[in-house]
């Protein structure tokens, strides 16, 4: 049943601990990894990397946990662990287990490999190692997480336009501030902030009375304003405004393949309903009175 105007279901209610533990645990478990992994005597951690001459399946998972440099580690660790909180509060709030489940399980089983490979698209004589591109694919997975904590804040589904809209926008972002100005990148940016634009109202026009409703029950919390802050956050210190050439052109590239997984993965996993107990979707009310 649905909440009455100007009501929300809290998510406190549907806490789940065991998630949170489980959750926390995790985020934990792989912190310890990327330290236990940068102590490692260098020529050990050189092998861990990512040949692109010479690829294998091993390296393209363990590339992702090496560290050459205290600052390296540093800044990856505490973007890793800030999103991965926000992200197990949020969802362990509103007791979407499968969803936390299913996102970590993917996100450190089948990512790390799959960002390596795609990586090769990109053809260099080269290396690469660190643990930025699942940090950007679990912010890719955090516009999810916060529609879905919205939607039990409210007990109604929230229009996916709304994600869609997020989606466009970040892209024109990082076009905008990652690819040297040509008339390509010009095109990419404009049809980005079009698209984005265009979902954006198509949202606001079809979710006016959930907005009221938000408003009124104090639906943007705390969780969601850290959750926000934090996708803004990280899209604007994983995307900064580069030189055309070098290394960095190449760790952008990976940067925004591992957004965009993370982010499909998440939004098919929410649009297909795989995971969790998400409110059902409010049919239009008959203008004619049934019969008795």
């Amino acid at each position: 049943m649905f909440a009455s105007e100007g009501q929300c279901e809290e998510p406190a209610a549907r806490d789940d601990p065991i998630s949170r533990q489980l959750g926390g645990l995790s985020v934990g478990l792989v912190a310890v990894a990327l330290v236990g992994v940068y102590l490692l005597p260098t020529s050990t951690r050189r092998s861990l990397t990512f040949v692109y001459a010479d690829p294998t399946v091993v390296t393209a998972y363990t590339a992702h946990f090496v560290h050459f440099t205290p600052t390296h580690l540093g800044s990856n660790l505490v973007a890793f662990v800030m999103l991965g909180v926000v992200i197990v509060v949020l969802l362990s709030r509103i007791g979407d287990r499968w969803l936390l489940v299913g996102t970590l399980t993917t996100l450190f089983v089948v990512i790390p490999v799959a960002l390596s490979f795609l990586n090769l698209a990109v053809p260099r004589n080269s290396v690469t190692y660190g643990f930025s591109g699942i940090t950007m694919a679990l912010t890719g997975v955090l516009p999810i997480a916060i529609v879905r904590y919205l939607e039990a804040k409210l007990d109604r589904p929230i229009e996916t336009t709304l994600l869609l809209a997020s989606f466009f926008v970040s892209v024109g972002y990082v076009g905008a501030v990652t690819v040297p100005v040509s008339p390509t990148s010009a095109a990419v940016v404009i049809a980005a902030a079009v698209f984005g634009s265009a979902f954006a109202v198509h949202f606001s026009r079809a979710n006016v009375g959930s907005m009221r409703r938000a408003a009124t029950c104090e639906a943007f919390d705390r969780s969601l304003v850290v959750a926000v802050v934090a996708w803004i956050l990280l899209l604007s210190v994983g995307f900064p405004r580069i030189e055309a050439g070098g290394n960095s052109v190449s760790n952008v590239y990976m940067h925004f393949i591992g957004y965009a997984l993370g982010f499909t993965m998440a939004y098919l996993v929410h649009e297909l309903r795989l995971f969790g107990d998400r409110p059902a979707k409010e049919k239009s009310m008959s203008l004619v009175e049934p019969a008795d």
